[in-house]
C-alpha cells in the first residue's frame, strides 16, 4: 500500500489540504499546491484537477482501510460517488 508508512494524522492533514485545493480550483483559482505522500509539493490546475481528485480518493481509501473513513463535504467523493 502506497500510504502504509504514513501515520493516520498525516493522512488526515493531507486529505484536508487536498480537499481545500480542490475547492479552490473549483471556485476559480488558477493553481493550488498540495504536499503529496512523498512530502513533495505538487501544483494542480484545472487542467489536471482529475489527478487531484484521484489523490483525494486514494487518501480516503487509505483512511477507510484503517477504520478512519472520512468522506467529508469538500471533496470530489460527494460529486462523483453520489449519496452516502
Amino acid at each position: 500500500m502506497i500510504f502504509a508508512e504514513i501515520d493516520t494524522a498525516t493522512l488526515k492533514t493531507q486529505l484536508a489540504e487536498a480537499r481545500e485545493a480542490y475547492r479552490q480550483l473549483v471556485m476559480g483559482r488558477a493553481v493550488a499546491e498540495v504536499q503529496d505522500q512523498n512530502g513533495e509539493q505538487v501544483r494542480y490546475s484545472r487542467a489536471n484537477i482529475n489527478e487531484l481528485s484521484r489523490f483525494i480518493r486514494m487518501l480516503e481509501m487509505a483512511l477507510a482501510e484503517r477504520g478512519e473513513a472520512d468522506y467529508g463535504s469538500g471533496g470530489p467523493a460527494n460529486v462523483w460517488m453520489g449519496v452516502r
